[in-house]
Formats: C-alpha cells, structure tokens, sequence
C-alpha cells in the first residue's frame, strides 16, 4: 500500500506541469518531468494494485489480464499483424502513418488479444513467441549445473 501512495503521489506530482512550468511539462512525449512522474507514479500505482487484488480470493477477476500478460509478445506481435490488416483492408486505403488514426479498432483489438490469450493459456499454456524465444535463449546460453 506504500508503494500505490507512493504512485499516486508522484502522479499528482505529474499534474504541476499542467500550469506552465515548461521543464515540468506533463504533456505526453514531451520528456518533460511532469509527464515522467505524471504516467511512471500511475504505472507503479496501478500494478501495485494489481498484485494486491492478486493476493485476495478476487484473483480470479483478473485471470483474463494475467493471460495476456503472460505472453505480452504474443499479444504485441499478433496486435501488429492485425492493425497492419486493418489498415490495408479499410477502403479507400489508408495512409499507413498519416492515417493510422484515422483507423480506430481499439475495442475489437482488445477484446481479441484478450479472447485469444485466454483460450491459449488455457488449452496450450506458454505463448508460441515466449516459446520459440525461451528454446532459442535455452540453446544460446545453457545453464550451467556446476556453479
């Protein structure tokens, strides 16, 4: 719990850029203090959060988050895949840089990687990219058994 106050206090530390102290701006990308503490302070917050909730008999709400955070490069890589689609396949064309807001499947987006990792966590287990980078990693660098 000291550490979610400790979030929340640097995020309301963040919300100071906001009244025009350039070097403490809180604008986003902008690299300004601000915003460093604005959106770290939130960060640490929200996770201490969650592994609090992790800790009671309520985990179970949060089963569908822990799937995809399971395999986060699964669900980045495939989340790709699918925006470089959707992209493609909107009619007219859309710009793939200037227009990639213009393409706005957030909500189908989320429910998908979050369908998708729970059915492959339940009925596979390890996400394919975790896999594939843990075989790779275990014959890069064996472990070592003597110490």
């Amino acid at each position: 719990t000291g550490l979610i106050a400790a979030g929340i206090s640097c995020a309301g530390f963040g919300v100071i850029g906001r009244f025009g102290v350039d070097a403490l701006s809180s604008e986003p990308h902008t690299t300004g203090m601000g915003e460093m503490f604005g959106s770290g302070g939130l960060a640490v917050a929200v996770v201490c959060a969650c592994v609090l909730v992790c800790r009671t008999p309520l985990t179970w709400i949060v089963w569908p988050v822990r799937a995809v955070g399971s395999m986060p490069l699964t669900a980045y890589a495939g989340q790709l895949v699918a925006w470089s689609a959707w992209i493609w396949a909107q009619d007219p064309p859309v710009d793939p840089i200037g227009g990639f807001h213009a393409v706005d499947p957030f909500w189908p987006m989320v429910l998908a990687t979050v369908v998708f990792c729970c059915a492959w966590s339940l009925f596979v287990g390890r996400g394919p990219l975790e896999w594939a980078v843990g075989a790779i990693a275990t014959r890069a660098a064996p472990a070592r058994l003597d110490g």
